[in-house]
């Protein structure tokens, strides 16, 4: 028995729910302990929450670090480091295996599409601390990007609690703070496309094979924090062929 957990992020339960799938092919059994229960339908895993902890585990921590001091680990993604600190060596697939749960919502998305790329976005994180301040692109350049994407149809999605709602940003279809989590997952296997800073829709869509483009702070880059400039393309990006850097200039 394998018993796992990743850090709190919606994103870092994606890369959990890939770890997953791969161990289980193996011939694993595993038990995940997570924030977001949701994040892991149709995974033939045992799934707890947090508060179901005893302190009894054996647990294996799927996570990356930012500020890593361990040369091996420093050439590597996130996703990859995340892999190795497990202890799985083999490459691992990047991938969701997503069974859409509220197909009504997709087909709605779709038909009011009307043909056009869909593109999805969450507004920029809340910061909560100095270094997320850095890493967060300026607003006037996230939007200027999404005003350009004339050609898509942009859905909005996140949550109030840890996104700025921003009521500047150009979409066609507002479902900010109107989705679960199984839902907007399912709205991202009918994306064409993302944009965003990082966050767990860059996980989803390089584990959907969907190109994402991704907004860099250039203050965030040069600042002299390791946690914040080390935040960088080669650190966050596991498949770059699918993958675009803009910086907000």
């Amino acid at each position: 028995m394998i018993e796992i957990k990743a850090s709190k992020g919606l994103g870092d339960a994606l890369y959990l729910r890939a770890i997953a799938l791969h161990l289980l092919e193996r011939g694993e059994a595993v038990t995940i302990f997570t924030l977001w229960p949701e994040a892991f339908h149709g995974v033939a895993a045992t799934v707890k929450g947090l508060d179901q902890l005893t302190g009894a585990e054996d647990l294996e921590l799927a996570a990356y670090c930012v500020f890593c001091r361990n040369p091996a680990l420093e050439r590597q993604d996130q996703f990859t480091r995340a892999c190795l600190q497990v202890g799985i060596r083999e490459p691992v697939a990047l991938r969701l295996d997503w069974k859409v749960r509220n197909p009504a919502l997709v087909e709605r998305i779709k038909a009011q599409a009307g043909g056009r790329p869909i593109l999805v976005y969450q507004p920029n994180k809340k910061a909560n601390n100095p270094e997320q301040a850095l890493l967060r692109p300026r607003s006037e350049a996230f939007n200027a990007h999404l005003a350009a994407q004339r050609e898509c149809f942009r859905v909005k999605v996140g949550t109030h609690h840890a996104l700025d709602r921003d009521e500047g940003a150009p979409c066609d279809l507002d479902l900010f703070d109107r989705t679960s989590v199984s839902d907007v997952i399912d709205i991202a296997t009918a994306a064409d496309r993302f944009f965003g800073e990082t966050c767990w829709l860059l996980v989803a869509a390089e584990a959907l094979d969907k190109p994402f483009t991704c907004m860099f702070s250039r203050r965030g880059l040069a600042s002299p924090r390791r946690r914040v400039c080390n935040v960088t393309p080669a650190l966050v990006f596991h498949k770059p062929h699918l993958t675009t850097a803009v910086f907000d200039e």
